[in-house]
C-alpha cells in the first residue's frame, strides 16, 4: 500500500497507455474515434484511463485482486471472463513496470504578509537651473505659416486617344 510519503508510477521501456491499449484491443474493449469523441463530449472517462487508474490502485495495494476484477467488469462494462483476462494481462505486463518512491515531505511555512510600515516621506529637494542656465536665452519660433508654402497642384489633363497604342505589339 502506497502511503503518503510514496508516490506509484510506471517505468518502463514502453508507456504504460501503450500497454493499456494493447490489453483493451486484445479483449475487445479499445475505442475507436466515434467513441472518443463521444465521450468526450459527455463528460465520461475514457476506458485507457479508467483501467489505468484501477491498475494503479492494484499496483499499489488500495485494491485487491478480487475487488480490482469486479471493477473493470463494472466499469468497462464487459463480462467476468474478460475481466479476469485483463487481470491477467494487467498484472504481467504493466504491474511489473510499477515502482514507488520516497517523497520527502517539506513543510511549507504560512507566513502572513502584513504590510510595511508607514514612514514619513523624506522631502523632496527641489533642483534649481544655476545662473549660466538662466542666462541663456531662448530664441523665439517664427511663424510657421510664413514661411511654409503650399505646394502648387497642376492641373491633369485626360489624354483620350483614338489611334493605336504605339506601347504595346498587336496581337495575331
Amino acid at each position: 500500500m502506497v502511503n503518503k510519503n510514496q508516490k506509484l508510477y510506471f517505468s518502463g521501456e514502453k508507456n504504460p497507455f501503450d500497454i493499456i491499449s494493447e490489453i483493451l484491443d486484445k479483449n475487445g474493449l479499445k475505442e475507436n474515434l466515434t467513441d472518443f469523441i463521444t465521450k468526450r463530449k459527455q463528460g465520461k472517462v475514457l476506458r485507457i484511463k479508467t483501467l489505468f487508474e484501477l491498475s494503479k490502485d492494484y499496483a499499489s495495494g488500495e485494491i485487491a485482486e478480487k475487488e480490482f476484477i469486479s471493477a473493470v467488469q463494472n466499469q468497462l462494462e464487459t463480462t467476468e471472463e474478460v475481466a479476469k483476462n485483463i487481470n491477467k494481462d494487467v498484472r504481467e505486463k504493466l504491474l511489473p513496470l510499477a515502482k514507488k518512491d520516497e517523497v520527502i515531505g517539506q513543510k511549507i511555512e504560512e507566513k502572513t504578509v502584513s504590510p510595511a510600515p508607514i514612514t514619513p516621506q523624506m522631502p523632496i529637494k527641489k533642483i534649481t537651473p544655476t545662473n549660466e542656465e538662466n542666462n541663456k536665452k531662448i530664441k523665439p519660433i517664427e511663424n510657421i505659416t510664413k514661411t511654409t508654402k503650399t505646394p502648387e497642384v497642376k492641373e491633369v489633363k485626360n489624354i483620350s486617344r483614338t489611334g493605336p497604342d504605339n506601347y504595346r505589339e498587336p496581337i495575331e
